[in-house]
């Protein structure tokens, strides 16, 4: 049957000419998703430096949800918290904003927030980067207290830490403005952006989602330098919606994680834009700043569909949740990608996706192979339950 669904689709071929699956492919199909989708991420910062702050040394509001999470990781016996500072040192060459908005040594600075299982001397323990709508003490999002239980460590950050979200701008009760002096996108675009003319962005250059992705990759280089405890062969990035895109996406650049966990990432994230029937990539330009400008004149006729960006995380493990009742996200169209991008880890004598022969309903996890989905019923949220169904593949393989 799938197959029989994905020809009567057209589903373009990810492999080479002759059905084959290497670095110089995956190289050129990334490349296509650079170009005509996400941009080109900013280089990698000069230096990353890193500043620990324990509980006792963090802020937190009386009487708030936040509060009692601080109560609980300040009196746990299996649990321990801290907060890092990530000191990106930015080049003016790369970073031509540095110069006007930043003070001496050009120095871009965000929080991490650290919620890790008391750690056994001589044990190591798999983490995940979690990219985070809330603060990560105060988001229903983010189970920490499940997710540590499980003996997994997480090294959350809010994305608008890094940069605004835009499409929010002029949203009633919404105070953050498009821009502001400290985010990332001012010191990438410098002085040529001073009146907020997303018009003048070169046509592959990084929307939001690149941004928010090269964070996350600057959070990786921090957890690289605890090896004393965390097992570097089980790292994931998970995110949610468009943060869901965003794990895709630096699943995809960024090697060193091993497992890519994306609740809901709809179009322009796992979802196929030939079978989407809820949001396609022509609709997903509205939200201009999350992609490059190359996507509006490609969006009706892309030379790549979804599962391009799925191959390019093989042979790494990767874990697809959604919700019946979805407004934005086809679950249909994000399974069907999987299966198109099986064919990429088969190739690499992996196995793939373990699916039936048929769509999935609710109550369905599929979690032997190396591409995992679970379909609950619900609405576009990334809730508890999405957390333990996808950490139980992450700790399967």
């Amino acid at each position: 049957m799938m197959k029989n669904e994905l020809t009567a689709y057209d589903i373009p071929g990810v492999l080479t000419p002759s059905g084959e699956w290497n670095e110089q492919r995956r190289n050129e199909v990334l490349e296509i998703l650079i170009k005509n989708l996400y941009g080109h991420r900013p280089p990698a910062p000069a230096k990353v430096e890193f500043k620990e702050y324990s509980i006792d040394e963090c802020e937190f509001t009386p009487g708030t949800y936040e509060d009692s999470m601080y109560e609980y990781f300040k009196n746990a016996d299996n649990a321990v918290f801290k907060k890092v500072k990530i000191i990106c040192h930015l080049s003016e060459n790369d970073f031509p904003g540095v110069k006007t908005y930043l003070e001496a040594e050009g120095k871009f600075e965000f929080d991490v927030s650290c919620y890790l299982p008391k750690i056994v001397e001589g044990e190591k323990i798999p983490a995940t980067v979690a990219i985070t709508y809330r603060e990560s003490f105060d988001s229903y999002a983010l189970p920490m207290k499940d997710i540590v239980e499980k003996n997994v460590a997480v090294f959350a950050f809010r994305y608008r830490h890094i940069v605004n979200d835009y499409p929010e701008r002029n949203t009633p009760g919404r105070e953050h403005p498009q821009f502001d002096d400290t985010g990332l996108d001012r010191l990438f675009y410098g002085d040529y952006r001073l009146n907020n003319d997303p018009a003048k962005r070169k046509d592959d250059d990084p929307g939001t989602i690149g941004f928010w992705s090269w964070a996350a990759s600057r959070v990786m280089d921090y957890v690289q330098t605890q090896s004393a405890y965390i097992d570097l062969e089980r790292v994931a990035v998970s995110g949610h919606s468009r943060l869901g895109k965003t794990a895709l996406y630096t699943g995809a650049l960024d090697k060193r994680f091993t497992h890519i966990l994306s609740s809901a990432s709809c179009a322009a994230g796992a979802s196929l834009t030939r079978v989407d029937t809820k949001e396609t990539l022509k609709s997903a330009t509205k939200f201009t700043e999350w992609f490059c400008n190359n996507l509006k004149s490609c969006c009706e006729n892309p030379p790549f569909d979804m599962h391009f960006l799925l191959a390019c995380i093989a042979p790494r493990k990767l874990y697809i949740s959604n919700s019946d009742n979805d407004e934005w996200c086809d679950q249909n169209a994000e399974y069907l990608s999987c299966i198109a991008a099986s064919e990429v880890y088969e190739n690499l004598g992996m196995k793939g996706f373990i699916h039936p022969d048929r769509f999935p309903v609710p109550g369905d996890i599929f979690n032997e192979g190396d591409i995992g989905y679970h379909l609950r019923e619900g609405i576009h949220a990334f809730q508890p339950d999405d957390w333990m169904k996808a950490l139980e593949f992450f700790c399967l393989n």
